[in-house]
């Protein structure tokens, strides 16, 4: 089962100043490649999404045409939504590939990665915007079980 992968920058992305003011934050380079690239390598099946800022959109989905930009597919295999701001990945992607419900991995109090499986997913459409994604998790927020990474 491979999720449809969204890589979303969250209101962090302001940490990273001056780096991020033209760009999205895993567009960044750690090491050889770009984090996006990275997250390729860890789903390689996996069709992504890449979620920016809206002022960065227009530009973004002109630089990099081979990734749809602000528009996400429900996929069969559930959605897989993954913070930009990863750099290291360490057992996230086991972690992962072994839900099999939906789930929200964290790292102290800040959220890494959320899994929604096809359940929790129904109630979005099948191409939908960011906005319809922060409704969808408000609404099942108290059943999405939450997992320490």
């Amino acid at each position: 089962m491979t999720p449809q992968i969204c890589l979303y920058e969250d209101k962090r992305f302001r940490q990273f100043f001056p780096a991020t003011y033209i760009r999205p934050v895993f567009s960044l380079r750690s090491g050889i490649a770009p984090i996006y690239k990275r997250v390729e390598r860890h789903w390689p099946q996996a069709e992504m999404a890449l979620v920016v800022r809206e002022q960065l959109s227009v530009t973004y989905a002109h630089t990099h045409p081979d990734y749809p930009v602000n528009i996400i597919k429900k996929g069969n295999g559930g959605i897989l939504f993954l913070n930009g701001r990863i750099r290291d990945f360490g057992d996230l992607p086991e972690q992962i590939n072994q839900a099999r419900i939906s789930t929200r991995f964290v790292n102290g109090d800040q959220t890494v990665a959320l899994f929604l499986d096809a359940k929790h997913s129904e109630s979005l459409p099948s191409v939908f915007t960011p906005g319809a994604f922060v409704n969808a998790v408000e609404e099942h927020a108290e059943m999405i079980v939450q997992r320490d990474t």
